[in-house]
């Protein structure tokens, strides 16, 4: 099992906003000081509380086992392929080892099974996976941009990058360009890292790689989220070496390329998940500080308003904390979290979103060595890569 799979990591994979982008979320209100909500006075987004309102019952899921990765990929980036099937590309064996490996691999949901596929023709370290509208994946890190071709199965060169970025978060804006924020930069000649406040994006149709403005701060292992009027949230992270977690947020605005503070978190994150809601609200959890003592407090969750530029508490749930975990959406407004210890349940959200702490048992994730990652797939049901086995909840 790879480090990061211990650490306070999540993964999001969202129904309303599709795949993250790795391949992505919890509190009190935000106080008094909060930065006012700059260049939110044209959100257009509307709270659609009235369809949100669950079933009566709750839904029961379970995991099944399925096919093992083809090579065995910890925390390797996914894409989903237009026809269905998962691009799993880019892992390391070692955390600390950032030669990063050359392997992909194909999963086919309708058999189950794993196969290799084309290999990257550079080795990349914790890269970024961006599925495109024309069905290719763009795959970034270390210096580097490729291009998979599902079609021929093949890398090829697409450009590269103004640094050597790794563990960077890449979003798709919605003209089809890709903003790749924050990360590290791979070690220079004396071994020292640089962690990034930096921001570049890239334009899959010119291959073309350009700066953009600065975040206002360093954010390593931070996370991003694209609302619904194109604009791009980007919240916590570490802003040190010293793995300081930031409880800030601020937004890109993709017409005039700058960043600008709004809203802050409750609690400091960092190596947490944020996913968009079906009513354009972004939801964070995890990634808060870690208990010391032998009582785990649980999964603290917050939800951002794009409109009023501000996080609100929304719960607490009975997961622990240091492992990692999956936290889905669900279309009705459920959120489903699975950690990696086997704990997995249901928030039963409310129409108008008030606050919630149930956490209604739902299934159990059966042992193996998981990637650290997951995606959402086609059919609605989510895979977690792995070996000996993969899992499909």
């Amino acid at each position: 099992m790879s480090m990061r799979a211990w650490a306070a990591v999540l993964v999001i994979v969202s129904v309303a906003a599709g795949c993250g982008s790795a391949g992505a979320s919890a509190g009190a209100s935000a106080g008094a000081n909060t930065p006012s909500p700059a260049g939110l006075a044209h959100a257009t987004a509307t709270p659609r509380e009235s369809a949100l309102t669950p079933p009566p019952t709750p839904v029961h899921l379970s995991f099944t086992a399925t096919g093992s990765m083809a090579q065995w990929e910890p925390d390797c980036a996914l894409a989903l392929l237009k026809d269905g099937r998962v691009l799993a590309v880019g892992s390391t064996i070692n955390y600390y080892d950032t030669g990063g490996l050359g392997d992909a691999s194909i999963f086919d949901p309708a058999s189950g099974q794993w196969t290799p596929t084309g290999s990257p023709l550079e080795a990349m370290y914790l890269p970024t996976a961006t599925s495109l509208d024309d069905g290719r994946v763009v795959v970034a890190g270390s210096g580097y941009v490729e291009v998979y071709d599902p079609s021929s199965g093949k890398f090829s060169k697409a450009g590269t990058l103004l640094d050597k970025r790794y563990l960077a978060a890449a979003t798709p804006l919605l003209d089809g360009r890709i903003l790749l924020t924050g990360g590290w930069d791979l070690p220079d000649p004396k071994g020292v890292l640089r962690e990034l406040k930096t921001a570049q994006i890239y334009d899959p149709k010119t291959g073309q790689t350009t700066w953009t403005g600065s975040m206002s701060t360093v954010r390593d292992r931070g996370q991003a989220v694209r609302l619904e009027d194109g604009r791009v949230l980007m919240m916590g992270g570490n802003a040190n070496l010293a793995e300081d977690p930031l409880a800030s947020a601020e937004i890109f605005d993709p017409s005039t390329g700058t960043f600008t503070l709004t809203g802050s978190m409750a609690e400091p994150r960092a190596d947490f998940s944020a996913a968009l809601l079906p009513d354009g609200r972004v939801l964070v959890a995890g990634g808060g500080p870690i208990p010391v003592s032998g009582e785990i407090g649980g999964v603290h969750v917050e939800i951002y308003d794009p409109v009023t530029g501000k996080f609100k508490a929304a719960g607490t749930a009975a997961i622990d904390p240091r492992l990692r975990l999956v936290t889905m959406p669900l279309p009705d407004g459920r959120v489903v979290m699975v950690d990696l210890d086997g704990t997995a349940g249901i928030f039963d959200l409310s129409s108008d979103y008030q606050p919630f702490t149930s956490l209604d048992p739902i299934g159990t994730y059966e042992g193996g060595e998981w990637s650290g990652t997951a995606i959402l797939l086609r059919d609605g049901r989510v895979l977690f890569p792995g070996s000996p086995s993969s899992w499909i909840l």
